[in-house]
């Protein structure tokens, strides 16, 4: 008889095992031991690592700064030039203002700047500079390319005490201006001033 309720009570334990298997829980809770708390801390950072990697995928790149375009460059080096150019004339550096100037291929007319010639080009240019007074600092108002490798300037000169030059479009007119035209051309890779300074003798 013991024997039969050893069998019954044997059947009863290994029903609650079984039972508690199927649950996936109850053995844990039978002998009160808790799996669930060591789980979750690695399920919570496998989460948050895959946050991040989405979060470096998906983050914009900068935008860099536009670039000029070579056009523009050229037109900003050409006014440079011209700037220089006159910017040496104003403060007597005839030897490097001579070296901005196109000597074989430029607008003079006229032949203006040999109404005073020197020994060298740049002695020239002091002859004339100093003959006429027009060799002053320049404003440049705007810049456009003309042709291929050609810039024209409008520009203002600007007086030793600050003031805008100002002359007449011709001698004996009576209407004044003070924006004239320059142009720089691009010689054998290198800007140079094609024309001469203002000449009113």
């Amino acid at each position: 008889m013991f024997k039969e309720k050893e069998e019954i009570i044997v059947v009863a334990v290994l029903a609650i095992i079984i039972s508690a298997l199927l649950s996936g829980y109850g053995v844990y809770h039978i002998f009160g031991k808790q799996p669930t708390e060591a789980i979750e801390p690695q399920l919570s950072q496998t989460s948050s690592g895959a946050e991040s990697n989405l979060l470096l995928t998906i983050t914009p790149v900068p935008k860099t700064k536009e670039e000029k375009t070579t056009g523009n460059n050229e037109l900003q080096d050409a006014q440079e030039v011209l700037e220089n150019f006159f910017s040496y004339l104003a403060n007597g550096q005839y030897e490097e203002a001579s070296a901005l100037y196109s000597w074989e291929k430029n607008r003079d007319l006229g032949n203006n700047l040999q109404t005073w010639p020197g020994a060298t080009n740049a002695e020239t240019l002091k002859n004339y500079c100093e003959a006429l007074g027009t060799c002053l600092e320049v404003k440049v108002l705007t810049g456009v390319k003309t042709e291929n490798n050609t810039y024209r300037f409008i520009v203002q000169f600007i007086k030793d005490n600050g003031e805008i030059f100002r002359h007449s479009f011709y001698p004996g007119a009576a209407e004044m201006t003070a924006d004239f035209s320059f142009g720089v051309e691009k010689i054998n890779g290198q800007f140079k001033v094609v024309d001469p300074p203002l000449y009113f003798p």
